[in-house]
């Protein structure tokens, strides 16, 4: 079945909107979703398949994980890297829970707000980073196992690159460490700047690390041996820069620009003229590298391509619910949240000048804050307003 077809059968309902006038994309209000939460519990299913074009005329939810009572809502999340666990921060807890048989493994209280959760490579640990700079470290059924400082001049920056479980942490004293929580131990510091480090991110491949200085320079690392590769110069930068999946481009946010610089030459190749809050929202590279996604309140969701800095269209209107984006692992297909207004799934391997493919789906909310695509490919979770977590996926066949 064409993947354009598969989707009108969905829901049976394409909703292929008019397009914006100059962009050539739907613009107009998605609908409200049409599932609302329930106080009973779902009968769980396993997902059997990887969720694609072809396959999502089977898509259906899977049932819903509930956290403790007295947790609320999750404010960060991870899978584990096989895609059959997931664990979520929320309100002073962690927890986990098994996405084949949707039953809680564990929760537990955080003695320190903690802003990170993630997991070790073989999933058999999970990690929460807290607010002070250290690292506990649970075993999959939820015993404390370690607890160490990972930086101890911590003030918010860090990123995890899940598929080896590494963590990176930035300092007020300008440093930067690369840890291995597993191994419980320190891979590499490097003097990353003379001020204090604001941002750190991984490459794609892990190889590779941004950080981004209090003196307003954005620095390329290959991290391991502590070389540094490129240095940029776009003045004040607004929250985290993006490394390119292919590694050759990075889009620098400013207080009035995207800039888009070349990774060899180290110059900005294009300046995409967004206001502040166009990217306050969502600024992410699609996983394949296709386009640079951009939200905010006043600008609704917008499609960039990176090649040529040109505006492919927007798909979403301006609005003041709260946006939450996810993709496929492979690029392509893409599911938004609108709080109170319900979840889209979006086709981006069939845009046309004509529009874009895309259907409501009935996630189990509208109260939709957060939403995860799992790395095997198998897994869409919705998290409610009110803590529990809805499960999508392809189940087998009845």
């Amino acid at each position: 079945m064409p993947a354009k077809a598969a989707l009108i059968g969905l829901l049976a309902a394409l909703l292929l909107a008019a397009c914006a006038p100059e962009a050539g994309l739907p613009d107009n209000p998605l609908p409200a979703g049409t599932v609302v939460m329930t106080a009973t519990a779902i009968p769980y299913r396993e997902a059997t398949a990887p969720i694609t074009a072809d396959s999502a005329p089977q898509l259906a939810l899977l049932g819903r994980l509930d956290p403790p009572d007295g947790a609320g809502s999750s404010y960060s999340f991870a899978f584990s890297p096989d895609g059959t666990r997931l664990a979520a921060l929320s309100s002073g807890y962690v927890m986990t829970w098994d996405l084949i048989t949707g039953s809680r493994i564990f929760s537990s209280t955080t003695p320190t707000p903690a802003l990170r959760v993630f997991y070790s490579p073989d999933k058999t640990e999970i990690y929460t980073l807290d607010e002070t700079g250290t690292v506990t470290a649970y075993s999959e059924t939820g015993d404390n196992l370690a607890t160490f400082t990972a930086q101890a001049f911590f003030q918010g920056a860090q990123d995890v690159y899940a598929p080896e479980g590494w963590l990176a942490v930035g300092g007020e004293d300008g440093q930067v460490r690369v840890w291995n929580p597993q191994e419980r131990t320190s891979l590499v510091t490097i003097r990353a700047h003379d001020p204090a480090v604001d941002a750190v991110v991984f490459s794609a491949d892990g190889t590779q690390l941004l950080t981004v200085g209090r003196d307003h320079q954005v620095r390329l690392w290959d991290w391991a041996t502590r070389t540094l590769r490129q240095e940029f110069n776009p003045g004040p930068v607004n929250g985290s820069p993006l490394l390119a999946p292919d590694g050759r481009q990075i889009a620098i946010r400013t207080a009035d620009t995207v800039l888009l610089y070349d990774v060899a030459g180290g110059q900005p190749m294009h300046r995409l003229p967004v206001t502040a809050a166009a990217s306050d929202s969502l600024f992410t590279y699609t996983p394949d590298g296709r386009y640079l996604a951009m939200a905010g309140r006043d600008s609704g969701l917008t499609l960039w391509n990176p090649v040529n800095g040109g505006e492919v269209g927007r798909l979403l209107p301006a609005s003041a619910a709260r946006l939450t984006v996810a993709f496929a692992p492979q690029g392509g297909l893409m599911v938004t949240g609108l709080l109170e207004e319900g979840a889209t799934l979006w086709n981006l391997a069939q845009l046309t000048a004509e529009g874009v493919p895309q259907v409501t789906l009935a996630a189990g909310t509208r109260r939709i804050v957060n939403a995860g695509w799992s790395a095997d490919g198998f897994t869409l979770v919705f998290f409610d307003a009110a803590g529990a977590v809805f499960v999508l996926g392809i189940p087998a066949p009845a």
